[in-house]
């Protein structure tokens, strides 16, 4: 247990991987001061050896990994100021939801990668509500 300034407290921070069923594959408890994707290549790395599982976390190695390793993998992605660029202005009144993709190159990464976009405007709201996965899958967006 750590301080975590984030969530002012003593804390965890723990990892876990679930199957697309929910049923719970690895779990790893953490001090609370760790980022979030810290030792998420040790994490994952066995767990995509054995099951072949999707990844959780947008860093550049895993996606190399899971690439080099022929692993299909749909990870969420953060929004930063040049993905939120991409989205328009929203409606008049009522729901509208648009999934658009394309591809994107973060710094970090050694190349651009297929992102898939959900944008949904809600009537009321005053923010957009916002998606990205990247994703090296070719199914298609929806």
């Amino acid at each position: 247990m750590a301080y975590n300034g984030h969530f002012a407290k003593n804390c965890f921070h723990p990892l876990f991987g679930f199957t697309s069923d929910g049923d719970c594959l690895e779990a790893r408890l953490r001090p609370g001061k760790v980022h979030s994707a810290d030792g998420a290549l040790e994490f994952v790395k066995p767990v995509l050896e054995c099951y072949r599982g999707d990844a959780a976390f947008a860093k550049p190695e895993i996606c190399e990994y899971c690439e080099d390793q022929r692993v299909i993998y749909f990870i969420w992605l953060p929004a930063n100021g040049t993905l939120d660029n991409l989205v328009g202005r929203p409606p008049k009144s009522g729901i509208q939801v648009k999934i658009g993709v394309f591809w994107y190159q973060a710094g970090s990464w050694s190349r651009p990668r297929r992102v898939v976009a959900k944008i949904e405007w809600h009537q009321g709201e005053l923010l957009t509500r916002l998606g990205f996965v990247v994703t090296n899958s070719r199914l298609p967006a929806w």
